[in-house]
């Protein structure tokens, strides 16, 4: 099943989904959902994806890092957070956890019991709303206006649909992403590459110091290259970056052989 990231969130603020404190919070528990906090601050705007350590969440709430490792647990079991691990290619050391916040839509979920506290529950009626109103005096009144914290409901729909009809021919982003695409049949995992900015930063780099159709032509070659013994195992956008020039002297070997042959 693909998997659908986030809404976009504004570059000054960060958001917490309505529904995850509508039920969600009450069964990942308070560690989870500090540590949910963290991870929605740090997102990336278009990827949802982040990668803070367990040690800065941890500092950032005054927990330690056995609680922020069961708030993380907490969220996965509801698919609300999934988390992936990286390695450095070069060291094989451990990198921090990569997190990719999951759209409301795809978490597992709440058992009936936990239901009833539905978003219709939060809203205060306008009568309530008024009746509040008459027993809290002047100078207690919020300063901060709703419409200064709540998302203007109109504005997000139609950003949604400005983004949904803008076609991907557009992107700026889309060379990398077909780019990655031609890893498919390299690396069965290739559509992590997607979402991981380690790896289309790789892409990106490449793609500027010899352009597109070099760096496509040299995808394609990995999957010949690959099954060579003396040649260069890749099957990363980073890894290729990291071993491109021993792509190229063995690809100039075996032109080489080839001519050779020919004579």
């Amino acid at each position: 099943m693909d998997i659908k990231v986030r809404d976009l969130r504004k570059k000054d603020q960060y958001k917490v989904d309505d529904a995850y404190l509508n039920g969600y919070a009450r069964l990942c528990g308070v560690y989870a959902t500090a540590v949910y906090n963290s991870l929605s601050r740090h997102s990336d705007f278009h990827t949802q994806e982040c990668f803070p350590s367990i040690e800065k969440i941890a500092y950032q709430h005054k927990i330690d890092k056995k609680s922020v490792i069961k708030g993380i647990r907490e969220l996965e079991k509801w698919n609300i957070v999934k988390k992936t691990k990286e390695k450095d290619p070069k060291t094989q050391r451990q990198l921090n956890n990569i997190y990719l916040l999951i759209d409301k839509t795809q978490w597992i979920p709440k058992p009936k019991e936990d239901s009833r506290v539905d978003e219709k529950d939060t809203e205060t009626t306008k009568a309530e709303w008024t009746t509040s109103l008459s027993r809290v005096d002047v100078e207690d009144k919020s300063r901060v206006d709703e419409k200064d914290c709540k998302d203007n409901t109109e504005e997000k729909d139609n950003t949604i649909k400005v983004l949904a009809m803008q076609s991907i021919a557009e992107r700026k982003d889309k060379p990398i992403f077909d780019l990655i695409e031609l890893f498919k049949p390299i690396n069965p995992s290739y559509e992590k590459f997607f979402s991981n900015t380690t790896q289309r930063g790789a892409i990106d780099r490449l793609l500027k110091k010899i352009g597109f159709e070099k760096l496509a032509g040299a995808i394609k070659f990995l999957k010949i290259s690959n099954g060579n013994q003396y040649a260069p195992t890749i099957t990363t956008p980073l890894q290729l970056e990291d071993k491109f020039a021993s792509l190229v002297i063995f690809a100039n070997k075996e032109k080489n052989k080839k001519v050779m042959q020919e004579i």
